[in-house]
């Protein structure tokens, strides 16, 4: 009977290590994602900052400078996985989780602003329109347009909310502010926002 507990416990151990390092190993893919970041904050600041103002240019370089020590915190913990650093991995749990935070914070700030602004841009279309009866049609296309992008702006709040659960957990947010957050609610915001950027490259996708 020992034996086979044993036996068992070998077996699970075995296939436990075997999922643990297939699991860091495909990691590896994520170690470029901070380049990533460290362009679109130099498109944003050398090249092209689009239809944004100032107050957008900085809302937007905060949230990915977050995003970016988020992935080089994150980078430093794979390759301490993958024994390519000496480090214990888990010393850079915490500082990660803490840069994801930050980003999806003043994404959800930028997000507000931004759709508080199409909201007056809407609210102009509709009253030239009553100014302007004539040009209903084409006011109309606008206003749909802009209607798309309060949507798109809604879910990517919907999506930063539900990553705010597993990131403010992570860094012990909620542990500070006294507010217990279980396995099931982490894993449900998680799951929320996987499944909004899946639905968002399907529909660029098409």
């Amino acid at each position: 009977m020992d034996q086979n507990k044993n036996g068992d416990k070998e077996t699970f151990l075995t296939f436990k290590t075997l999922f643990e390092n297939f699991r860091d190993s495909r990691k590896i893919f994520r170690l470029f994602k901070s380049v990533n970041e460290a362009q679109s904050l130099h498109k944003v600041f050398f090249k092209s900052q689009g239809d944004m103002d100032d107050t957008e240019v900085m809302l937007f370089a905060a949230a990915r400078l977050g995003f970016l020590l988020y992935w080089v915190f994150d980078n430093l913990s794979i390759l301490s996985k993958l024994k390519v650093l000496k480090s214990d991995a888990k010393t850079f749990f915490k500082p990660s989780m803490f840069f994801w935070w930050v980003g999806i914070l003043f994404t959800i700030i930028n997000t507000f602003r931004k759709i508080k602004n199409f909201k007056a841009q809407a609210k102009k279309l509709i009253e030239a329109t009553k100014a302007d009866p004539e040009k209903k049609a084409e006011n109309d296309k606008a206003l749909a347009a802009i209607k798309n992008k309060i949507f798109a702006c809604q879910k990517t709040l919907i999506k930063m909310f539900g990553d705010s659960i597993p990131s403010g957990a992570g860094w012990g947010l909620f542990e500070k502010l006294g507010i217990q957050v279980g396995d099931t609610a982490i894993g449900l915001g998680g799951l929320i926002s996987a499944l909004i950027s899946v639905e968002e490259v399907y529909s660029a996708a098409k």
